[in-house]
């Protein structure tokens, strides 16, 4: 699972990096420039729904697959983890209204303790297996 997420994380990070980027150019009434970055966001919306919620899908099949292998503190995070990828399955398939999700908090911020579990639980079986 951490794989997943080390994955998600480099694609979130340089789909954020390019487009701070592109807004820090500035505006620009150059017409070609604009439909640059109109297609750095088109790629960026395709991409979310392609490849990182794919991803997220991907991280939750494959730990529901080895649940019986998950440490404790891991299994804590399951629910988690379903609600995140449930929300944006819903989302993305439009059967939520957005007034909804105004009202509901819905961010990968969620998952930091679930991420940080995962790499704390990866380090001390990389330890063990070191010793």
């Amino acid at each position: 699972m951490l794989g997943f997420r080390l994955q998600i994380k480099a694609k979130s990070e340089l789909r954020l990096e390019l487009t701070s980027i592109a807004r820090s150019a500035g505006p620009t009434a150059n017409a070609e420039e604009t439909a640059e970055f109109d297609k750095l966001l088109g790629y960026n919306s395709d991409q979310l729904k392609t490849e990182i919620i794919p991803l997220y899908r991907a991280m939750l099949e494959h730990f529901n697959q080895r649940l019986y292998l998950c440490e404790s503190s891991t299994i804590a995070y399951h629910a988690k983890l379903v609600e995140f990828v449930e929300i944006w399955n819903r989302f993305l398939s439009e059967t939520i209204p957005r007034s909804v999700l105004r009202n509901r908090e819905h961010s990968e911020t969620e998952l930091h303790p679930f991420y940080q579990d995962l790499q704390d639980n990866f380090n001390k079986l990389s330890e063990k297996l070191r010793e």
